[in-house]
């Protein structure tokens, strides 16, 4: 509760040396530093972690530690699994019963794999979240599809499951930001084929550019530009 206290006001809040990570901030003499959200998740993440020792990070706290882009509805709470016989909710973090005995280390920490990871976002954020972060663990060669395949099927009929399934089949490693993923989904989802990463020759087949997406069957291209890029 007290770090939760501590976090809830707008930015990380760093302890005097030697102090323990859980202090409320009405108590001490801190530091209030103004970090970006994800940032600001590491640094959460890293703290939880120093708390519950036996802790692995899962879904998007997990794919903030491989560096993964994230299209999470909030990152202000961290998912972490711990050996518990019931999921355990905090102002500060989601805990839930292992998963599994598999652990990936991390430079942020222990994390379970990345295709587990992947299959969990979607599951608890949408299909959208999980192709988002999906995309960018295929392209990064950090899974294979069918490790991804292997871990949704083993969550059929868990609560989500739907959403990570409808996931399989809009995974794409050609994409190369969050952006170009999400507007690939919604040319999926309206009945609109694309082409990620196309190429474009001239009649003599010498290269001129490459672009986001190519409408299938048409000359019609797409290009996604900003700062979620």
């Amino acid at each position: 509760g007290q770090l939760a206290r501590a976090w809830g006001g707008g930015g990380f809040v760093a302890p005097a040396p030697r102090e323990p990570v859980c202090l409320a901030a009405e108590q001490h003499d801190l530091v209030l530093v103004d970090v970006p959200e994800a940032e600001r998740h590491r640094l959460l993440c890293r703290g939880l972690l120093l708390v519950y020792p036996d802790a692995v990070l899962a879904a998007c706290s997990a794919a903030v530690a491989h560096g993964l882009p994230t299209f999470t509805r909030t990152l202000s709470r961290c998912r972490l699994e711990r050996p518990l016989k019931h999921q355990v909710d905090t102002l500060a973090a989601c805990l839930r019963p292992r998963s599994g005995e598999t652990t990936v280390m991390t430079e942020l920490g222990p994390t379970v794999p990345v295709a587990r990871a992947v299959a969990q976002i979607a599951c608890i954020d949408g299909m959208t979240a999980g192709v988002v972060a999906g995309d960018a663990a295929l392209h990064d060669e950090l899974v294979s599809l069918a490790d991804i395949q292997a871990v949704v099927n083993d969550l059929c009929g868990q609560p989500g499951s739907a959403a990570a399934v409808a996931m399989l089949s809009h995974l794409d490693g050609r994409s190369e930001s969050m952006g170009e993923s999400r507007v690939r989904v919604l040319c999926n989802a309206s009945g609109i084929e694309v082409i990620p990463q196309f190429v474009i020759e001239d009649e003599l087949e010498r290269f001129v550019g490459r672009v986001d997406l190519k409408v299938k069957g048409a000359m019609v291209v797409i290009e996604f530009d900003g700062e979620i890029k």
